[in-house]
């Protein structure tokens, strides 16, 4: 049986529209049973929706010490928080899933080998169901 994460693979990302924040809400309802709104729009541009994430993630979630299956993962690029995924375990390997602006598309890695795309993992999240 195919895990989960391959009907997402590809989905196009569309800023404004269908980013990385509207991926990981897609997933935690779907996937698993989580449903949770951390912003109300997407702002006028892709900088407001991450300062929005940024401002607003500590009122929507719990910071883990240790992933899990399903978890949501902040992202951060430099020193600015600017990115969620999903964090996933398939064949005891962990993979962050997520809607990436740069590929324009869905894509998955290895969880460590997420620095190769550009990008730190800040914090593993458990979404409250706000």
């Amino acid at each position: 049986m195919d895990h989960w994460s391959r009907k997402y693979i590809g989905k196009q990302y569309i800023d404004g529209e269908y980013d990385c924040l509207d991926f990981v809400l897609e997933v935690l309802s779907a996937e698993y049973g989580v449903k949770t709104s951390i912003i109300p729009n997407h702002g006028s541009c892709t900088l407001d929706q991450q300062r929005q994430i940024k401002d607003r993630v500590d009122d929507y979630s719990i910071v883990m010490d240790n992933p899990v299956d399903g978890c949501a993962v902040l992202l951060k690029q430099g020193l600015r928080c600017r990115h969620l995924g999903i964090y996933y375990i398939r064949k005891k390997v962990g993979y962050i899933i997520h809607n990436s602006p740069c590929a324009k598309s869905v894509v998955q890695v290895p969880a460590y080998r997420i620095s190769e795309h550009g990008c730190e993992i800040d914090r593993y999240l458990k979404w409250s169901k706000k």
